[in-house]
Formats: C-alpha cells, sequence, structure tokens
C-alpha cells in the first residue's frame, strides 16, 4: 500500500516550492481517500487508524492549519466506490467557506 504519512510529506513539499511558497500556509483541511480499501480484511479498522493517526501526527508536526488556526482537521472518506464519508466533508468544505467569508 501506499505510505500516507510520505505522501503528505511530498505534498506539502511541492506546496512550499509553488510559487513563493505561501500556498503551503493557507487554510487546510487534509483527506485520506481510499477509507474502505483500508478498513477491509481482517485488520482494516485497526489499519484505518494507524494511518489517520500518523497523518494527524504529520499535520501537527508540519503546522498544517484550519481556517481557524488549529489543526488541520484530518478526514478519511471513499471517494469512488462507497462515497464514505463525502457528506462530512462537504460539510467542512461549506463551513469552511462560510468562515473565510465572514472574515
Amino acid at each position: 500500500g501506499r505510505d500516507a504519512r510520505g505522501d503528505l510529506d511530498v505534498l506539502i513539499g511541492e506546496m512550499r516550492e509553488h510559487g513563493d511558497g505561501s500556498l503551503a500556509g493557507r487554510p487546510s483541511l487534509v483527506v485520506v481517500n481510499k477509507a474502505d480499501l483500508l478498513r477491509g480484511g481482517g485488520d482494516g479498522a485497526e489499519r484505518m487508524e494507524e494511518v489517520m493517526g500518523t497523518v494527524r501526527e504529520a499535520v501537527e508536526r508540519e503546522g498544517i492549519r484550519d481556517a481557524e488556526g488549529n489543526f488541520a482537521k484530518v478526514l478519511g472518506i471513499s471517494a469512488g466506490v462507497s462515497g464514505e464519508g463525502l457528506g462530512p466533508l462537504a460539510a467542512e468544505m461549506r463551513n469552511i467557506v462560510e468562515y473565510l467569508g465572514k472574515k
């Protein structure tokens, strides 16, 4: 499988290198896709929690923040097969847009 922490590290690096680097400092929401695959199999729930915990640690280590200045939320979704987590993702995106619209 993929290395979620390594993938996030690469993404953060690319965001810092893009243009003037300010993209990495913008309010963020971190989404882990393929949650259904992580949950599949005998130890799926444990694997999902391990990946989510690893990504949360990376968010805190890198100082990735949301629109309110808190550490960015980490959501698990399955965009393709089951649609798992898409409702909470849409709600969180709506909250971010509304919050930023009030600033």
